[in-house]
Parts: structure tokens; C-alpha cells; sequence
């Protein structure tokens, strides 16, 4: 096939390089233009078969590149007219079969060749334009020469821009994304001390009394924001809370109810749904009670450099790779205490092809039964049942290129140190109900091991140290915590402003609605 000597194009290298820029390695600015001087009059060489199958000519030499494009030295004949894309039909035509060309062209862009795998008509017609990928002006483009007794080299890797991954008999040492995590504060272990100090009930707080109390006896937490005051809790919520934690805490007054108005008004500021003395969630406001501490003290987001997709890793390095571009994005104590980490696996049922993919959790959500008692680990197992994806839910596997039926599987994969368990007792199915059915749990020893795959987490035993229970129905009831004192190894009731010993045989019950667990070699 011969193409004609000269094609002129409509609108120039600056019109074809705006619809077909994977055609264009190059960017041609002319420096100097005349508004007389048309587009249309640039010239390009002969593409022509040859026999051999060899390419004449070359590479364009630094000096063609940089030099401007000379609009007046275009051959003036009355060559036809090529539409967009019929030149592009020939040009994939003519690199598929490698056609040569017999003089090199002046101060053309360099078309890349297709890969091997790809050729002339899997593409369109019309391709798709990448937007995001901007052309940069007059780099500058030299093809490698070929030398057959050459070995290749071992390229030179920057650590400290690049991910690095280590392995020596098995033993990891991995940065996979070149990231230090941020100056903690140096923290000084505190003795603790018995927290007997009850909350004053300020109308229908007794939701968010119920979940301070059980964060106040959290010993990390209680020894983080007992520590000297730091130029880093500038924020206002963080300054309300060190306040609260400290004034619990005072010997005494344990014997008066201390009132977190302050502490409230803060809060509900950034939360206005909670403005006012309405009856809300206990397991919501400490979520966001969390969330809110965890934004005011997380340290300033670092540059992520990007990290291509390796199929080689396993999947404890791309758990770690995942872990670590999130303390990169979002980090700070409060997700170094109750932060773990999923695992989702999905699998091809036609060709079995494995997925992973991690993201991170605060606390488990698992459903409790309607009829019937059960236990605390039928309630994870039931979350963590594996889910098949068919009808309309079917998944897009890699290998098979077409929805296919997959199985779905989750499990931890990073343990927490203070784990939180939210039991779903609330529900509603057009009319909102309470499951009020007993749900036996662990005092201590809670062992989840059976959740998890990965090899590395043997650490996965929990003792409890706080339960916020919910008295009455859904549309009203009543909140306390059953705390823990470690100093006297004794359990309380904190009932507002009422706080009494309790008997271990009365800690579990058919209110306990959010448990809190350490992990028993937490310190």
C-alpha cells in the first residue's frame, strides 16, 4: 500500500495533536508566526512500502526537534485534502505492518509503535482522548541503539522517593511508600488512679455521660490526655477534653457529680444535630466524639508518591502498603489506639481469580439475633459470613473481562489494641424495634483468631473493660456504663451522677449494647 507523497491536514499538527495526543510524543510550539502563515501548508514525507521490511531514515536529531516548524517551506501542489480519520486509519495501517519510510521527515513528532499484543484493529476509529495527560514542550527524544551483546542494567532506586521492599529469610523490612510517621508526643506513664467521679445528667445526656465514662477508662487514652499540656492541643475540643479527663480525675471532688457542659457546648458546635436536650445515640456520639478528637489531633497530611500496582506483592505487603499511604493521608493517636484493618476477598467461581483489596475500621457493627439468646462470637460470625455476588451484584473479574458470580469473604487483618463492639439491637423494617434478647460475652480471653488469615497477628485476645448499656424501648430509655477500675480490680455502675460497685454476675445483660475490649497484652 502507497500512500501519497504529501497530505495536507486541516487545522495542522496542533488540531491532530488535540484529537489523537497518544499519536504525539512531542509538542511543536513555532516561535515565531506570522497570523498569514497557515497551518495547512505543513508538509510531511513519503511513506512508502519497501520489500525488506527495514525502516530507512531514523530518529529526528536534537537539532530537528528543537527546531521551529518553517510554515512557508510546505510543497504548494494541489495534494488532496485527508480527513482526521482517514489519516489516522492509515497510520495505523501502515505502523501494524511496520511500513518504512524512506527519508526522514522534518520536525515530525515521533509516533510510537503499537505494543505486540495490540494491533491495528482493536482500536477505534475515534480513540479516547486522556485529558489528564498533558503534552510538555520540546522534550527532548533520542531512541536507544540496539547492541545484541549488551546485558541489561540494574536500574538505580532513589529510597528516598521510591517504595522499597526488603526480604531476608523471611523477614520483612518494608517502606512502601517512603513515609515517617510524624513526631508523637513522649509520653510519661502516669500510676493510675481509681475514676469513681460521676457525670451530671444536664437533660437526657445520659448518652454521652454513659460514653465518657468508658472512655475515661480507655488507660491509653486516660494517660495521653494526662500528660503536661502541649503547644499541639491548640484546638478547642481537645483543650475542652483535657479539661473534662483532668477534672475527672480529681481525688477530691470524686465525690461530686462533675457537669461537661463545656465540653458539650464544643462539641455541639461542630455537631449541631446534637444542640439542644433531645434523646440521642450513645454509640453515635461516640463515633463522632472520636472522629472529632482524631481530626483535632491528627498531624498534617503528607505528600504520597505514587505507587504503581505490582501483581507480585503478597498480600502482606500490599496490607502494609495500604496501611501505610493511610498514616500518610490521616494519622494520629486516636487511630493508632482503635484503628484495625480488613481484608476483602473476592473470588472468581469461574476462574478462581483472587481479589484483595484493605480498609480500615473503628469499631465492629455485627447483628444480634431477633429470636432467641446467643453468644458474642455467633454475632461476629455472622458478620463476617461470606456474601456471593450474582443477579445484577456479579463481578467484573480481571481475567474473565466479563460480570461473573464471585465469592466475597472478609476477615481482620490488623488487630487494634482497644477494639469497639457495637451490637445492632435497633433496627427498623417500616416500624423502628429494639432486640432485647441476651447476648453472653467474655469477661476476659476473647479470642479472635478464628478471624483472621493473616500469619503475622498471633496477639488476638481481649479482655473487657467497659460496656454502655441501654435500658427501655427505642423511642425512650436510659444509658449507663459498666466501667472497669484497674487500681482495685473492682467493676462500677456509672449512672449520671451515680456510681456503685458491681457484681461480675450482673455485667452481662440484655441492655449491653456497645462492649469495649484491650487487647490483654495492651498496656
Amino acid at each position: 500500500m502507497t500512500m501519497p507523497s504529501t497530505v495536507f491536514l486541516s487545522g495542522g499538527l496542533e488540531e491532530f495533536e488535540k484529537r489523537y495526543p497518544t499519536l504525539v510524543s512531542t509538542s511543536f510550539s513555532p516561535q515565531s508566526t506570522s497570523k498569514s502563515k497557515l497551518l495547512s501548508e505543513i508538509t510531511y514525507g513519503s511513506i512508502v512500502n519497501d520489500t525488506n521490511g527495514q525502516v530507512v531514515g531514523g530518529p529526528p536529531t536534537a537539532s530537528e526537534i528543537d527546531t521551529p516548524i518553517d510554515f512557508d517551506a510546505g510543497n504548494k501542489d494541489d495534494a488532496p485534502l485527508a480527513s482526521y480519520e482517514e489519516l489516522y486509519k492509515r497510520l495505523m495501517v501502515n505502523v501494524a505492518i511496520k511500513v518504512p519510510t524512506k527519508e526522514t521527515p522534518t520536525a515530525l513528532p515521533v509516533i510510537p509503535t503499537l505494543p505486540s499484543d495490540q494491533s491495528a484493529h482493536e482500536k477505534s476509529s475515534k480513540p479516547k482522548i486522556d485529558r489528564s495527560i498533558k503534552p510538555q514542550p520540546n522534550p527532548q527524544i533520542f531512541e536507544r541503539p540496539e547492541f545484541k551483546d549488551e546485558k541489561p542494567k540494574v536500574p538505580e532506586v532513589n529510597r528516598t522517593i521510591k517504595p522499597q521492599l526488603t526480604t531476608q529469610n523471611g523477614d520483612y523490612t518494608m517502606n512502601l511508600i517512603s513515609y515517617v510517621r510524624p513526631e508523637r508526643l513522649e509520653l510519661k506513664q502516669i500510676p493510675p488512679i481509681p475514676l469513681e467521679r460521676g457525670l451530671v445528667n444536664m437533660g437526657n445526656t445520659c448518652y454521652m455521660n454513659s460514653s465518657l465514662q468508658c472512655l475515661l477508662h480507655t488507660p491509653v487514652l486516660w494517660n495521653y490526655f494526662m500528660q503536661p499540656d502541649d503547644t499541639r492541643w491548640s484546638n478547642q475540643l481537645i483543650q475542652q477534653f483535657v479539661a473534662f479527663v483532668r477534672k475527672m480525675s480529681n481525688r477530691g471532688e470524686c465525690a461530686i457529680a462533675f457537669s461537661p457542659k463545656e465540653l458539650k457546648s464544643c462539641f455541639e458546635k461542630i455537631h449541631t444535630m446534637f444542640v439542644g436536650n433531645r434523646q440521642q445515640d450513645s454509640q453515635e456520639f461516640l463515633i463522632l466524639l472520636l472522629d472529632s478528637l482524631h481530626e483535632a489531633l491528627k498531624s498534617k497530611p503528607r505528600k504520597v508518591p505514587y505507587v504503581p500496582k505490582n501483581r507480585n506483592l503478597s498480600v502482606l505487603e500490599l496490607s502494609i502498603q495500604s496501611w501505610n499511604m493511610n498514616r500518610a493521608r490521616d494519622d494520629s493517636a486516636i487511630l493508632d489506639w482503635f484503628n484495625g484493618q480488613f481484608r476483602s476477598e473476592v473470588k472468581c467461581l469461574k476462574c478462581t481469580r483472587l481479589s484483595n483489596t484493605f480498609d480500615e475500621f473503628m469499631y465492629l457493627s455485627v447483628p444480634v439475633q431477633e429470636n432467641g439468646s446467643s453468644d458474642l462470637m455467633h454475632c461476629i460470625m455472622q458478620f463476617f459470613k461470606p456474601e456471593l455476588l450474582s443477579g445484577t451484584s456479579q463481578w467484573l473479574c480481571p481475567r474473565c473481562r466479563v460480570p461473573r458470580e464471585a465469592q466475597k469473604t472478609f476477615d481482620i487483618w490488623r488487630f487494634p489494641d482497644y477494639l469497639i463492639i457495637h451490637l445492632k439491637r435497633f433496627y427498623c423494617s417500616g416500624v423502628c424495634q429494639k432486640i432485647e434478647n441476651l447476648v453472653t460475652f467474655p469477661l476476659t480471653g476473647l479470642d479472635l483468631s478464628h478471624f483472621t488469615k493473616n500469619p503475622e497477628h498471633t496477639d488476638c485476645k481481649y479482655d473487657l473493660y467497659g460496656v454502655i448499656n441501654h435500658n427501655g424501648r427505642v423511642d425512650s430509655g436510659h444509658y449507663i456504663a459498666f466501667c472497669y477500675d484497674s487500681v482495685g480490680k473492682k467493676w462500677f455502675t456509672f449512672d449520671d451522677a451515680h456510681v456503685t460497685e458491681l457484681p461480675i454476675s450482673r455485667i452481662q445483660s440484655p441492655a449491653a449494647y456497645v462492649l469495649f475490649y484491650r487487647r490483654s497484652t495492651s498496656g
